[in-house]
């Protein structure tokens, strides 16, 4: 009877898609050029079609080829390569496979139809399903930390975003955003955009960021400032981080007042005499408060301990009363005072001539030894 034979010369055809339930990318051929272009925060399903129209398709086997980033884009696998794999490599294709968390790679589809002919497919766009735990976030001031934790002038910062080179499954630096906040408003503000968010880099996968930016006091004249760093993924995934700065420009201000103005003579007082110090002051330290005294002919200078013991034939008529007490310290304001009644001519055999001066310095180094004294309050003026 009749001999029949079919000749198939012609390779399997099929195609691999990876849909995210909005936009679908479809491979059809073996693509020489990769690059890592598909980045979600959970597990992605491949899914593939394969045929063969004349002899009909024999195997349908995958593989997951993972490299690392070499840059923008990078070579794939030839078909000669491809070719040469081991049958222990390549496992039976089921219609889908799943990459899954800290898991990349490109998926490669092996064909064999019953004539022994053989195809590649790839999926040229690779896949990354990023955690989000690879990112590191710094905020550094680059000036010193002041002795009292108190700054006085502009702060400029660093800001660092690194992931680890173990990390093999990150995904890109894509969105940084920067602001800085006093008394809870923002203050400052910017972003880096124009170097992040772009094909070129997001196809790079950047995996370190710095930049310097600067706190401005003049902006930021409080205890209560902070600057925030918000770092996103090409997943989506965002990791925030923030730091707590105090700052002080304003100079303390110390006024005076005497309930006992009924001088004579210009000079002299026959009954005790109370004066009324008050140091305006949101850092207020009172170590740093002194009254350098002139008293009859020596020199003293006098700490508000000096006069709690009675010394220098001073009295604390009323103790310190601070007018924001019970506030937190990034709570402060520049209208906190703290005031001190200190009695001259209480003690006994006290007789002697008075000649009164103040000097005080905050927390962050601001000084002065100015005081506004009351109207009619100088013994000249009285």
């Amino acid at each position: 009877g009749p001999y029949y034979f079919t000749v198939d010369q012609t390779a399997p055809t099929g195609q691999l898609s990876i849909s995210d339930g909005t936009d679908t990318s479809v491979f059809k051929k073996l693509s020489d050029t990769l690059r890592y272009w598909i980045f979600k925060q959970s597990p992605v399903t491949v899914n593939g079609t394969a045929e063969d129209a004349t002899s009909g398709l024999s195997t349908a086997e995958y593989m997951v080829y993972a490299p690392d980033q070499t840059g923008d884009s990078f070579s794939g696998l030839t078909y000669e390569q491809l070719a040469s794999i081991g049958a222990d490599t390549w496992k039976p294709w089921t219609g889908s496979v799943t990459i899954n968390a800290s898991e990349k790679g490109f998926l490669y589809l092996k064909l064999t139809d019953k004539a022994g002919n053989v195809s590649f497919i790839n999926t040229s766009d690779g896949i990354i399903v990023d955690d989000g735990t690879g990112m590191d976030v710094q905020i550094t001031p680059q000036t010193d930390v002041p002795k009292n934790g108190v700054y006085k002038a502009d702060v400029p910062f660093k800001i660092n975003v690194t992931a680890p080179e173990d990390d093999k499954a990150f995904t890109g630096i894509h969105h940084i955003d920067w602001r800085v906040e006093a008394n809870g408003k923002t203050t400052q503000s910017g972003n880096y955009d124009s170097k992040t968010d772009t094909d070129a880099n997001r196809a790079a996968i950047l995996r370190q960021f710095s930049h310097s930016e600067t706190v401005k006091s003049s902006l930021n004249n409080s205890n209560d400032v902070k600057i925030f760093v918000s770092v996103e993924d090409w997943a989506g995934n965002r990791k925030e981080t923030s730091i707590s700065l105090a700052i002080d420009t304003t100079d303390p201000k110390i006024s005076a007042s005497y309930d006992n103005n009924n001088v004579k003579n210009n000079l002299y007082f026959n009954t005790e005499r109370n004066m009324t110090l008050t140091v305006r002051e949101r850092n207020f330290n009172e170590d740093d408060l002194v009254l350098p005294l002139q008293i009859g002919k020596n020199n003293v200078r006098v700490s508000m301990q000096d006069i709690r013991d009675g010394k220098y034939g001073l009295t604390m008529v009323s103790d310190r009363v601070d007018s924001e007490k019970n506030t937190s310290n990034d709570a402060y304001t520049d209208n906190r005072t703290n005031t001190y009644v200190i009695g001259f001519g209480h003690a006994e055999d006290c007789d002697e001539d008075f000649h009164v001066s103040a000097q005080v310095s905050d927390l962050a180094g601001n000084e002065t030894n100015q005081i506004q004294f009351a109207n009619g309050s100088k013994a000249t003026d009285a």
